[in-house]
């Protein structure tokens, strides 16, 4: 179902890189070229959704397996020179995670080596969100690392996923070419998803989560489209940009502190703080804002590849007498709500209140508030043999996918806010305001000095306008 839907954006706009996925590493050491590209194709070539091309048929669309060989199109490596290489090499990581994917003529994945005569070489793993979701971008991003380690070294021991990886939600096995029942994954393991999210459908529970969903949209009849400093157009355009920001220590200890006292989880904390700075922009008591949740069946699907993400829309309701303790649980009590919910596809969801497509509008959710987990040093650590080294190499993707996405990455030790706007709606400086903005309501909310009353802060936000100006920690 969501695949479908992602063909039909594709489709609306070929030349967009909105729904590009991607991952880069920093390589310290000497890379065999023929070995890791060896081990690109032979990781393709063993999974149907890596190797696969998209087409449209009168049927429908159409997934075809292993249409894509020879593979041609998978693996590149440049060479970068100049005077100001690292710049060169920057922009050449863009370049190829922002090229857009020919679905029904290429396979859905690229894996670009670029190379520097003063600088470490960059691997940029690239996909479209159509085959890969990003907990299978990283399963991906280790199996590469793990071949290539096999061909150069040969292979690791294979051990147990990490003691805490269920605390810190990540969605990786320890060595992604394994899975955790011990055999590799083909892609087979994503066709019996999708049957038995067919059969779910068709099930008393698919009936009662249809339900369920009517009545969440239903108590949003009339969602408001959020207003920039820029004059929104007649038709939507899938372009953007983002700020970056890393929290501080001492506002991750409060967070935590604060999560402890209230029984809650910092994505909960964060994604009703973010309620609030829509709240504090529009003065709309009630939207739609979306959140992404994984929907592997089990286990054994842990390391699976594919496209196993469910968007869920979240009832953001703000109402004027409320103290954000109110705010707070609410939140935390609806979003537990919708996880219970949440194999329902989100694709299904527009027929459930019959709301025509409005071309100025991303679709039903224009807004998205993100969790992600992404230690890609430690995971290349894990994965390559002793001796070789390679660090994360953070760079934006799915840029316009949405009006505004705010993402609570954490990155190893750190944790990073990125928000994500659409250029047609915001510019630069704007973008900056809104960050602010909402670090500082994060603040607040932690030292306990927000408003007892929410309502003051309804369009107390005026956004800065200055095109010229730049992120402010890209």
């Amino acid at each position: 179902m969501g695949q479908e839907a992602l063909w039909f954006l594709q489709a609306l706009a070929p030349d967009s890189s909105a729904y590009n996925i991607n991952l880069a590493l920093r390589l310290d050491f000497d890379v065999d070229v023929a070995a890791l590209e060896s081990a690109v194709h032979a990781v393709v070539s063993g999974n149907s959704m890596l190797s696969c091309l998209f087409r449209s048929t009168r049927a429908g669309l159409r997934r075809l397996p292993k249409a894509a060989a020879p593979y041609l199109s998978v693996f590149e490596m440049c060479h970068i020179g100049g005077p100001d290489e690292a710049g060169a090499l920057h922009a050449a990581a863009i370049e190829a995670s922002q090229r857009p994917f020919r679905l029904d003529c290429e396979a859905p994945v690229r894996v670009s080596l670029l190379r520097a005569e003063t600088c470490s070489s960059l691997l940029v793993v690239s996909a479209h969100h159509i085959a890969l979701d990003n907990s299978s971008i990283l399963s991906l991003l280790h199996d590469l690392l793990a071949a290539y380690g096999s061909r150069v070294a040969g292979p690791l021991p294979q051990v147990g996923p990490r003691p805490d990886d269920q605390e810190l939600g990540a969605t990786k096995s320890e060595y992604a070419s394994q899975t955790v029942s011990g055999e590799a994954d083909t892609g087979a393991q994503y066709l019996d998803f999708v049957q038995r999210e067919q059969k779910f459908l068709r099930s008393p529970r698919g009936e009662s989560a249809r339900r369920y969903w009517q009545s969440v949209l239903q108590t949003v009849p009339n969602d408001p489209l959020l207003v920039g400093d820029l004059t929104r157009p007649h038709v939507y355009r899938f372009e953007g940009d983002e700020t970056e920001t890393l929290l501080s220590h001492s506002l991750r200890d409060r967070i935590t502190t604060l999560c402890g006292k209230t029984d809650t989880t910092p994505f909960v904390l964060m994604f009703a703080v973010f309620q609030l700075l829509l709240y504090s922009l529009s003065g709309a008591r009630l939207r739609l804002v979306g959140y992404p949740t994984d929907v592997r069946p089990g286990v054994r699907d842990r390391a699976a590849i594919g496209y196993y993400v469910n968007t869920l829309p979240f009832p953001a309701r703000v109402e004027a007498d409320d103290s954000f303790a109110d705010l707070l649980q609410r939140t935390k009590t609806e979003l537990w709500s919708g996880l219970a919910h949440r194999k329902y596809p989100f694709a299904l969801m527009p027929r459930l209140v019959e709301q025509p497509r409005e071309a100025n509008r991303a679709g039903l959710i224009n807004v998205l508030c993100v969790a992600n987990e992404e230690d890609t040093t430690e995971l290349a650590r894990r994965a390559l043999p002793p001796g070789h080294h390679a660090h994360a190499y953070n760079l934006p993707h799915g840029l316009g996918q949405f009006d505004l996405v705010l993402t609570v990455s954490r990155r190893g030790p750190e944790t990073a806010v990125v928000l994500q706007y659409n250029t047609s709606l915001f510019t630069a400086g704007a973008a900056e305001t809104l960050t602010e903005a909402y670090l500082g309501l994060l603040t607040a909310a932690t030292e306990d000095t927000l408003p007892g009353r929410l309502g003051d802060l309804a369009s107390s936000l005026t956004l800065r306008s200055n095109p010229d100006s730049s992120p402010s920690s890209r």
